[in-house]
């Protein structure tokens, strides 16, 4: 076992620990010691003997946190982690994070670390970074030294992506929690001269950032955290949403402007979930918060690179899964298609050309009915990116939209048929493809959409022949 000794001074609590080096290589490898030992090696360590074989364990332990930690995040991002950037410090507030959760303070490096972050954040991440040919070496991560970031390489992305999502669960209860146990119970000894008073300041003590305010994204040749504490927002008004909480705000950053601040909840048995019900295997939609935060800001980030007008993205607070974008005056293709008549062959021949733009760069809007769509300074802008996807087919965006766009003629037959004559003549004008008319009138979309739109049938017949007619 390894000596621990705990010196009190006042309100500071002082760890020591001396151990072997079979030990540490038991505790690197397995995690028999729940890698306390092991991390050690991050921060201040004095090798008494053999100082060789420690500097080749202090890289391995080195090594072996970078590889975990840029895991977990990867498991949690997807292959959206593809699109971050990662700064050392990222490293060493997940170590804080992950430790501090399972142990909180019985853990002396959650103690020694999370008390004096400021000195010992520099030391791990000067180690961290000393070792970045290692780490590429092992093909972990990449670093980019002009922006003093790390990227995940692309084969460490595709083998972290193939792995069982519960494999860190997994790994923490049989190669952790277990044998953790019995140092645990020797270090809860130790403490037990502590009186419950002084527990709690050392707890207010354990203070450090959110790990995922150390990730960041390139939006707009600008870098955004994915996480950041949302201070400088001021709410206006509620602007309605069932699932999502979304607010008009106003945002302090070089003044103030205008921005709509959306928190993505937990779906219960509303909006969507009619629909997804009727979808099961046959639209990739996702219930999950936090991979709709992710599929919105990788639409915007896209289509933004590709010349669209979108909302510009300001803030991102993953751990409470907020987006704040650019606020977004217009009006909605719904009410254009309610009320202006006169407009219905331009607006429903326009969304047809954007959608097949769209459609073009492999992204698909998911829910593309018209209120989704704002007419701003002339300009289409789509809004409302949530459930955008490389993978649900491009026929259900068009079935969507013709279903939606009827609901809000009130399904006069004539004039919805008409707009989606328009709507299809536009989508032609960019791309050629007729198939994809054809797939988005197949009997699977028919069943979903039906419930919204009794002529939806009547529509895809027409627009059939139309598209046979012009062929």
């Amino acid at each position: 076992m390894p000596s621990i000794k705990f010196t009190r001074k006042r309100n500071e609590l002082n760890v020591k620990i001396s151990v072997g080096l079979p030990l540490l290589n038991l505790d690197i490898a397995y995690g028999v010691y729940g890698t306390s030992l092991a991390l050690r090696f991050l921060i201040d360590y004095e090798a008494l003997e053999n100082s060789i074989k420690a500097k080749e364990l202090e890289i391995k332990s080195i090594v072996n946190v970078v590889k975990n930690s840029t895991e977990r995040l990867i498991s949690e991002l997807g292959f959206f982690a593809k699109n971050v950037l990662i700064s050392p410090s990222f490293y060493v507030y997940e170590v804080c994070s992950m430790h501090k959760a399972l142990f909180d303070i019985l853990d002396p490096l959650v103690l020694a670390l999370t008390m004096k972050i400021g000195k010992y954040r520099k030391v791990i991440e000067e180690k961290i970074v000393q070792y970045s040919g290692v780490l590429e070496k092992y093909n972990i991560v990449r670093f980019i030294p002009e922006l003093f970031m790390f990227v995940p390489t692309e084969d460490f992305l595709r083998k972290a992506m193939s792995k069982d999502k519960l494999r860190f669960l997994k790994s923490y209860m049989y190669d952790v929690m277990l044998p953790y146990m019995n140092y645990l119970l020797k270090t809860r000894q130790a403490l037990s001269s502590l009186t419950l008073g002084s527990i709690n300041i050392v707890r207010e003590k354990i203070v450090y950032p959110n790990p995922y305010s150390e990730v960041y994204l390139k939006v707009d040749d600008k870098l955004v955290k994915l996480h950041e504490t949302l201070g400088n927002v001021r709410v206006i008004k509620d602007l309605g949403g069932v699932v999502n909480y979304t607010v008009l705000a106003k945002l302090k950053e070089n003044g103030e402007k205008l921005v709509v601040m959306k928190k993505y909840r937990n779906w219960k048995a509303i909006k969507w979930l009619p629909t997804a019900l009727w979808t099961i295997g046959s639209i990739d939609f996702t219930p999950i918060p936090g991979e709709r935060l992710l599929r919105e800001t990788r639409a915007l980030i896209i289509l933004a690179k590709y010349g669209f007008k979108v909302p510009s993205i300001y803030s991102i607070d993953w751990v409470n899964k907020v987006l704040v974008r650019e606020y977004i005056e217009g009006i909605p293709l719904s009410d254009i298609i309610r009320k202006k008549k006169k407009e219905l062959h331009e607006i429903s021949y326009r969304a047809g050309a954007l959608l097949a733009s769209i459609h073009s760069k492999g992204i698909t809007l998911g829910d593309s009915r018209p209120s989704n769509i704002i007419l701003s300074n002339g300009h289409l802008i789509p809004v409302d990116l949530e459930q955008s996807s490389n993978t649900i087919p491009p026929a259900w965006d068009i079935a969507e939209f013709l279903s939606f766009m009827s609901m809000d003629l009130l399904f006069r037959i004539k004039e919805s048929l008409n707009a989606a004559k328009s709507f299809a003549e536009g989508y032609l004008s960019i791309s050629n493809n007729r198939k994809v008319f054809y797939d988005s009138f197949k009997a699977k979309y028919v069943r979903i959409l039906l419930p919204i739109s009794p002529i939806f049938p009547l529509i895809a017949s027409y627009v059939k022949d139309v598209i046979e007619e012009t062929a």
